[in-house]
């Protein structure tokens, strides 16, 4: 006969791992994510409160994340994927990770913000904008076209985050738009122009802000506007200011965050609910007023945003091939100048003389 005591041990764990069990398959979700924590969150706070779930929140890098996603095992705990980008997104995808979403759940979204294949969708819009320092650049110097990034008037003066998803989106939607030849020949020109290097987009605006040896970058509107939100200011009173290009033009590009459902052995309903929710009019109302475009056409942006533009390149192809990453590296543009060389400042551009 067992002893009372192990008796007693062997009921207490099999409770314990039959409540464990239990919780991961029902009321327990794993979101791995990149995006920025203190906006994401109060999002998924309330999710979980609405819906008296538990959400295991992972946040990480791109690149670590789109790794540790394509090792979520199947028999693990239920989990989706909520990326700032679709080159992230595609990427995950590319390794058949997502499940395919029904129409009930993307019906939605406009198809223009959602892969073909059903395996992930869109959830919030930053547009590919010019980010520039108002007392450097006069607005008769600011570029007309992506292409205007590189004339000598801005050399060494423009910022970028190469190894960003977006910059591979942007270097992907050129490809589509302009050919590998023209493409190329754009990145070698940033390369030329000396064109200088930042790990993210928040140290690339503060850096425009107060002029540390760059004037101007490449970014989306958003890391611009989250100033204003981070120090409660008003967006004409800080130097950093944005422009957005032409319609038609490759540097009009809308990127697009989105969550993809991730495999898993039994059914995730949970994953499918958050994806239903992040795309419901509280959190799209939500996105609207953190200067992100909600996709929900019935929720409309920030009136301080630029108009929504984008070029007609299917949203399954950003960053979905090693094409662009190769070429941005091919050009050197992962190792450029960044915040701890010793540069001073670029001129900002002079008037001709008559």
């Amino acid at each position: 006969m067992r002893p009372p005591r192990l008796v007693l041990l062997a009921a207490v764990s099999s409770l314990l791992l039959g409540l464990a069990s239990g919780c991961s398959s029902d009321d327990s979700l794993v979101v791995y994510t990149d995006r920025d924590r203190t906006y994401l969150q109060p999002v998924l706070d309330k999710f979980a409160k609405l819906n008296k779930v538990t959400l295991d929140v992972r946040y990480g890098k791109p690149a670590e994340l789109i790794d540790t996603v394509g090792k979520h095992s199947a028999k693990d705990t239920p989990a989706v994927y909520f990326a700032q980008d679709a080159a992230s997104l595609n990427a995950v995808a590319k390794q058949g990770r997502f499940e395919t979403l029904a129409d009930s759940v993307r019906g939605r979204v406009p198809a223009t913000f959602q892969p073909a294949d059903k395996q992930w969708l869109g959830v919030a819009g930053r547009e590919v904008v010019f980010t520039y320092n108002v007392n450097r650049i006069p607005v008769r110097y600011l570029p007309k076209t992506l292409a205007d990034v590189n004339k000598p008037l801005f050399h060494g003066g423009v910022g970028i985050v190469p190894t960003e998803p977006m910059f591979v989106s942007l270097v992907s939607a050129m490809l589509v738009q302009r050919g590998e030849p023209a493409t190329a020949q754009f990145l070698a020109a940033m390369k030329a122009n000396g064109t200088q290097q930042r790990p993210d987009a928040k140290l690339l605006v503060d850096d425009v802000n107060v002029h540390h040896n760059i004037y101007a970058g490449l970014t989306t509107q958003y890391p611009v506007y989250r100033k204003t939100l981070d120090n409660g200011a008003v967006i004409d009173l800080q130097p950093a200011r944005i422009v957005a290009f032409p319609a038609g033009d490759p540097g009009a590009l809308m990127t697009v965050s989105g969550v993809g459902v991730i495999k898993h052995d039994g059914d995730n309903p949970l994953g499918v609910k958050l994806a239903e929710y992040l795309v419901g009019d509280s959190a799209q109302q939500y996105f609207a007023k953190t200067f992100e475009y909600p996709l929900l056409p019935t929720v409309a942006p920030d009136k301080a945003m630029p108009i929504m533009t984008s070029p007609k390149v299917d949203i399954e192809y950003l960053g979905s091939n090693d094409k662009a990453k190769s070429m941005i590296a091919a050009a050197g543009l992962l190792n450029l100048l960044t915040t701890t060389d010793a540069l001073p400042g670029p001129r900002a551009p002079k008037p001709r003389k008559p």
